[in-house]
């Protein structure tokens, strides 16, 4: 009996011994380091309580000691320094030169420790006019350019000292950036500045002069204002490095550019703030546009209109054999293109993954459409409100019909077809007469006599040929 059970236990050990082969679930752990890689590239400075409550210790020291009082520290102090020297409480260290001078002598005999602390501590509190910034980057510039270890870090910031580091750095990095052979987006991740130090305070002082740069020279160089407006967030979605940067320069540019502002200045300066502010008509965006001028933001309106339009009839060419009719009813939204207030587009995913395939992309990633939920309103669905009404058209009806705005609100994330069960004001079917103006005219007199509007153009045209994104078609 005891020989059985012996035996079933070193059979019972030897299983447990065996490796078994769970699988290796391949994309949750990419995912998974993605994030971990992600969370390590970020910077996190020292909380300012752990930083004001050091420098009351270590004041006290030095007034007991001088700077013998000040020698003695932890690894941990040690890499607090630095920071001590920015901050804000009162009497500041950094306008204090002997205090200063004796605290960059601790930070000298002990680089090897508190290097990459002064280093990150100088970018992210960066700040003009100071009275003892000049002594402290002296100090930063002699280690920095000094070392000759191997560590990797280290070894990049040392190729980067002629820039960061120089009597000029500001003008140096404001000028590579702002008008520099390179494009700004490569010369950020040249010197450092990626998540670590998208938003230090040296680099905000270098965005601002190559700004002004940008604003001197317009529109050349506005391809470059993009990389220096925005960063990526730990999901790489792009929102502002600064806000209230972005709130400013939406301002200038937009301004700058105006409602007939070519095409190629048109689309990025509208995907761009588009994607780092918002509608200014929808809810997400107020925030942020109420602080924008208020022509700015009408420019702004009267552009993303444009676009809504130019690209549900660019969609709607993809999915059907009707290019020749929509250019019609293109034409026809364009001779009351003053009277639109608003426009929301909402599409199919399959829609959205075909617009990935060519240029339409990138300003649907910034509009970030509304999606439709119900295969009953086709693949495209695009809302117009004039005055006080709402006029939809998609691409599975042959007809366009009118809510009040009330009924039909827009902005929202997602449509089903819930809404159609409030019957409409008016339909017309356009499926004939397009050609005739049939539908136009019928539309066009009940739009006169629920809103007193009449078209600004006319809509009737000339040999027309495909609708494309920005084009402009032949009108008598």
């Amino acid at each position: 009996m005891n020989s059985l059970l012996t035996g079933e236990l070193s059979d019972s050990i030897k299983q447990l011994q065996t490796a078994r082969d769970f699988g290796r679930p391949q994309r949750l752990t990419e995912q998974a380091d993605a994030i971990v890689r992600q969370f390590q590239a970020v910077f996190t400075a020292p909380h300012e309580k752990d930083v004001e409550e050091f420098l009351l210790t270590l004041r006290r020291r030095w007034i007991k000691g001088g700077q013998k009082g000040i020698s003695w520290l932890r690894v941990r102090e040690i890499k607090l320094l630095p920071w001590v020297i920015y901050s804000q409480q009162p009497p500041r260290v950094i306008d204090d030169d002997y205090f200063r001078s004796d605290i960059l002598q601790v930070l000298r005999e002990n680089w090897q420790i508190s290097l990459r602390a002064f280093i990150a501590a100088y970018l992210m509190k960066f700040e003009l006019p100071a009275a003892g910034q000049e002594a402290v980057r002296r100090e930063l510039e002699n280690l920095v350019r000094g070392y000759a270890g191997n560590r990797t870090s280290l070894s990049k910031w040392r190729r980067r000292s002629d820039t960061l580091f120089v009597t000029d750095a500001l003008p140096v990095t404001a000028r590579l950036l702002g008008e520099g052979p390179k494009p700004a987006a490569a010369v950020l991740e040249q010197l450092g500045f990626d998540s670590r130090f998208a938003t230090s305070g040296f680099l905000r002082q270098a965005v601002v002069r190559a700004l002004e740069t940008l604003v001197k020279s317009y529109p050349r160089f506005l391809e470059r204002l993009p990389a220096l407006v925005t960063r990526q967030d730990l999901t790489g979605k792009d929102v502002a490095r600064f806000d209230d940067i972005a709130v400013q320069t939406a301002g200038t540019f937009i301004v700058r550019a105006g409602p007939q502002a070519p095409a190629k200045v048109r689309d990025l300066l509208c995907c761009l703030y588009l994607r780092i502010l918002g509608d200014p008509d929808a809810a997400a965006g107020r925030f942020y546009w109420r602080k924008v001028s208020p022509k700015a933001a009408a420019v702004m309106t009267g552009w993303i209109i444009r676009l809504d339009l130019e690209m549900f009839f660019s969609l709607l060419g993809r999915l059907e054999e009707r290019r020749r009719a929509n250019m019609y009813r293109y034409a026809f939204w364009q001779a009351f293109l003053p009277y639109i207030s608003q426009t929301w587009l909402a599409i199919s995913p399959g829609l959205k993954n075909m617009s990935q395939e060519d240029g339409t992309g990138e300003y649907l990633a910034s509009r970030r459409p509304a999606r439709l939920v119900s295969s009953q309103l086709g693949q495209a669905l695009l809302l117009i409100r004039l005055g006080d009404y709402v006029f939809a058209q998609w691409s599975q009806e042959q007809r366009i019909m009118v809510w009040t705005a009330d009924a039909l609100p827009l902005g929202r994330e997602a449509y089903g077809k819930e809404w159609l069960r409030t019957p409409p004001l008016a339909a017309w079917d356009i499926s004939k007469g397009t050609e005739t103006y049939l539908w136009q005219r019928q539309i066009e007199v009940w739009i006169y006599h629920h809103t007193g509007r009449s078209r600004v153009i006319s809509y009737q045209m000339e040999d027309p040929d495909p609708v494309e994104k920005g084009s402009d078609s032949k009108r008598r």
